[in-house]
């Protein structure tokens, strides 16, 4: 009996690709003749199949140097510095189309870094509090530097019901 190849569109290939791997073997066998066609005439195809045999190949990587010290820092080491040159990358390209963030933000934000580094927020939570205590205590207890004058006493005691100040 001669088997069929049915049709496969770009959404169907990248979900079994995202779950088979990049190795056509891997996949289910009704689907594998489509997925090849697919992939043979489609550029899309072929960057997915690209990026998930890079990702096989980590992933093989990784599970083949777990039980090696040395070797899993270095690969933690990569890892950080690829994050790193894509989050830079993504800035350049967000600078590049125009979404520049002022001076004064990258300063704050620069310095909010710095701070992060050296403080422990707990204490400081607690300090901004007891500020805030404080100040809410001066302000109760200092003598108003101002004083209502019979008119205005008596036009908020009529707006207010009655109730008084």
């Amino acid at each position: 009996m001669e088997s069929q190849v049915f049709m496969m569109d770009i959404q169907r290939f990248t979900s079994l690709a995202e779950a088979y791997g990049g190795d056509f073997e891997r996949w289910p066998e009704r689907d594998r003749a489509a997925a090849q066609a697919l992939y043979a005439t489609s550029i899309k195809a072929q960057e997915v199949i690209a990026s998930e045999l890079s990702l096989d190949r980590d992933i093989a990587s990784v599970l083949k140097i777990r039980d090696d010290e040395a070797a899993l820092t270095g690969a933690a080491e990569r890892l950080t510095h690829s994050v790193m040159t894509t989050i830079r990358q993504m800035e350049l390209q967000q600078n590049a189309s125009g979404n520049r963030r002022t001076r004064l933000w990258r300063r704050l934000n620069a310095t909010y870094g710095r701070i992060a580094e050296r403080f422990d927020w707990r204490f400081a939570t607690a300090g901004l509090c007891m500020l805030s205590g404080a100040g809410g205590i001066w302000l109760g207890f200092d003598t108003p530097d101002h004083l209502l004058d019979p008119t205005t006493a008596t036009l908020l005691t009529v707006a207010l019901n009655g109730g008084g100040l």
